[in-house]
């Protein structure tokens, strides 16, 4: 879920819309699909709505075989 934080935390930078300071974070749920038990993880986050005062990012964890692991949704308030 770090990772999952960490990815999804720059994804809601990155489209920060104008005249904002940042963000934080109002609802965060995980969905754990299956443990990882040797090899690496991976996180990829992408923002399923950037509005003008709320920013939801979705993130997906893979493990090295590419089957996926967990799933983020993380809801964040923008901050001006």
């Amino acid at each position: 879920m770090g990772l999952a934080g960490a990815a999804g935390g720059w994804s809601a930078f990155l489209d920060l819309p104008d005249g904002s300071t940042g963000t934080a974070t109002v609802d965060s749920t995980t969905h754990f699909l299956r443990g990882v038990s040797a090899g690496h993880v991976e996180a990829a986050a992408r923002p399923l709505h950037a509005g003008r005062s709320v920013i939801v990012i979705g993130t997906e964890v893979r493990d090295a075989d590419g089957r996926p692991v967990g799933r983020v949704t993380r809801t964040r308030a923008v901050l001006r």
